[in-house]
């Protein structure tokens, strides 16, 4: 697991790990989200700013993932479904 001390160092590791749990969400995309809203408490404050439903599936939706370096370096979007499926895991009340 991540260390987390009495100051809270580690737990930009932590959310970093949580995000990851989803499928196709790799490093890349993690720290891109963490860059935007480096703490879960800052995302659900996002989400709180944010008008209606439909915009706050699409909050993270346009946040640029930089993958690689140099050359090879290739850009794409945290895309719609995944910023879909982060707002109703840190969101929904219903396990279902």
């Amino acid at each position: 697991g991540v260390k987390v001390d009495k100051n809270g160092q580690g737990l930009l590791k932590v959310f970093k790990h949580q995000l990851m749990q989803f499928k196709n969400l790799g490093p890349d995309m993690a720290d891109a989200i963490l860059g935007v809203y480096p703490s879960p408490s800052l995302l659900l404050q996002g989400y709180n700013q944010c008008n209606g439903e439909k915009e706050k599936e699409k909050l993270l939706e346009n946040i640029m993932v930089r993958r690689g370096g140099g050359v090879l370096a290739t850009n794409r979007r945290v895309g719609k479904e995944m910023s879909r499926r982060i707002y109703l895991f840190l969101t929904t009340r219903d396990p279902n």
